[in-house]
């Protein structure tokens, strides 16, 4: 997996004219279950995911845009997320 930037320009259009580009806007998607933000779900992505389960201080900056689920928390359904990720039966 990797995040691959995606780029805009932005311009308007009326029946008499048309506007200059906007400044150029990039974003990356996030992927989810990837804990440590290095654009892959792996195996210590999954240790990190049972260390915040287990209260544990996780050793890198955990990724919060990680939550599969939507529902703002690092949990265990991504905990299961991720290891169903690294067994490869998702």
């Amino acid at each position: 997996m990797g995040g691959v930037p995606h780029c805009y320009k932005v311009t308007s259009y009326s029946s008499e004219c048309e506007s200059d580009f906007s400044n150029i806007l990039c974003a990356t998607p996030y992927v989810p279950g990837d804990l440590d933000g290095n654009w892959d779900v792996e195996l210590l992505d999954g240790i990190l995911s049972l260390k915040l389960l287990a209260g544990l201080p996780p050793a890198v900056e955990i990724q919060t845009c990680a939550d599969m689920d939507s529902d703002d928390t690092l949990g265990l359904q991504e905990a299961i997320y991720i290891l169903q990720i690294i067994a490869e039966v998702r």
